[in-house]
């Protein structure tokens, strides 16, 4: 790619991006990831993990993806955590969820 064809916007857009979820994060702001729209749904997990890379806490992470859409849905007494009543979906990992070399 010739940068001369760059917007500046696209080129913030790239250096900031990764960062967005962890200034949710730190500013108390609810936030939802999702694989949605994803053009390579490959590039869902590298990409969270770069969020992560960028500051967003694995924790806040975890809750992005399971108890924080749940409760915006409304669903929470329903899915979104581990708990007697609920319907639950489980993946099992041989490791820290968010490693790099993670096997899914």
């Amino acid at each position: 790619m010739d940068a001369r064809f760059v917007s500046v916007s696209d080129m913030a857009h790239w250096e900031l991006a990764p960062g967005n979820a962890a200034a949710f994060e730190k500013a108390g702001i609810p936030f939802v990831i999702t694989a949605a729209d994803l053009k390579d749904i490959k590039s869902f997990w590298p990409s969270l993990r770069k969020a992560i890379a960028y500051g967003l806490s694995p924790k806040a992470a975890l809750a992005a993806l399971t108890t924080v859409p749940a409760s915006l849905m409304k669903i929470d007494d329903k899915v979104g955590s581990i708990e007697a009543g609920k319907v639950a979906n489980f993946l099992i990992t041989t490791g820290d969820l968010f490693a790099e070399k993670q096997v899914l």
